[in-house]
């Protein structure tokens, strides 16, 4: 089990990411305040809302997008 931080899909999005796209939009995520603190660059794990792990990316609370996948 990874000791990553974990950024989690909202529920009914993800459409861009599940059709191959390498990137997840900011409104696409949960933006609590564990992830909005994170520094930009961060690598998290992405799980989709009902747990189901998706992949990793390098994660920006700052940018529209927000996590740029690179393993899935």
């Amino acid at each position: 089990m990874s000791k990553r931080p974990t950024i989690v899909i909202k529920p009914r999005e993800g459409r861009r990411a599940r059709a191959g796209a390498p990137w997840i939009f900011s409104n696409e995520i949960v933006m609590e305040g564990a992830a909005k603190a994170l520094p930009p660059g961060s690598v998290v794990d992405v799980k989709f809302d009902d747990g189901q792990d998706f992949g990793s990316g390098f994660f920006n609370p700052k940018s529209l997008i927000a996590v740029r996948l690179f393993a899935r």
